[in-house]
């Protein structure tokens, strides 16, 4: 729904190099796009006392470049109008803490579509273990059976897959086919419109899509 690519990217590049003076090159950031920002800097930092640190200078970087560098994808805004006026609830799942995936809906004006934010101070553990999924279908009150995740990584269709759920690939993210590939999806989405069509036709209007 929402690209924030490059200002995470520049986020993890800005923090681990001045703090630790990493060069981290794209690739491996966004391999850990979708899960929580605390397990990627464990992963990345060649020092686990620094992390802590890192959290604080992450935060306020991000938050101060966020509204220049976040734009909300083609079709999204209209595609969740559709699913609003479709009967569709619809929930979050996002490895993004809570206070950064709320401005990012604020800012692209999509806070009112939805019923549930599932962030990592939710879960216990984040994406690809399926809790954050359960999570959001125990707030949407459905079952595993009538919900559908699309997701733009392969964390996202691991998670939607552990927890019983139908995914859908979302082609217009930060990876490549090949990498979603691996999780199984049960849809090929080109463009953000096309969940429309999966949902009306596939679950029926009243079952509930997740995104990250």
């Amino acid at each position: 729904l929402i690209d924030s690519t490059e200002l995470i990217v520049e986020t993890y590049q800005h923090t681990l190099g001045e703090l630790a003076g990493l060069e981290v090159d794209r690739q491996t950031i966004i391999a850990g796009f979708g899960t929580p920002l605390v397990d990627n800097l464990h992963r990345m930092s060649p020092d686990p006392s620094l992390v802590p640190t890192m959290m604080e200078h992450y935060s306020e970087y991000n938050a101060r470049r966020h509204d220049e560098l976040v734009t909300a994808f083609p079709d999204a805004h209209e595609t969740l109008t559709r699913l609003r006026e479709a009967g569709v609830r619809m929930a979050i799942v996002t490895g993004k803490r809570r206070r950064y995936a709320m401005m990012g809906l604020e800012l692209c004006e999509m806070t009112s579509f939805f019923d549930v934010v599932v962030t990592p101070e939710s879960t216990t553990r984040g994406k690809p273990d399926p809790e954050p999924v359960v999570a959001a279908l125990d707030g949407l009150g459905v079952s595993a059976a009538r919900a559908l995740l699309v997701g733009d990584s392969p964390h996202d269709l691991s998670a939607a897959r552990a927890a019983g759920v139908r995914a859908a690939a979302a082609l217009w993210g930060p990876f490549e086919r090949p990498l979603l590939a691996a999780a199984e999806p049960d849809y090929w989405l080109e463009r953000c419109s096309a969940v429309v069509g999966v949902v009306t036709a596939s679950l029926g209007s009243t079952r509930s899509p997740s995104r990250k």
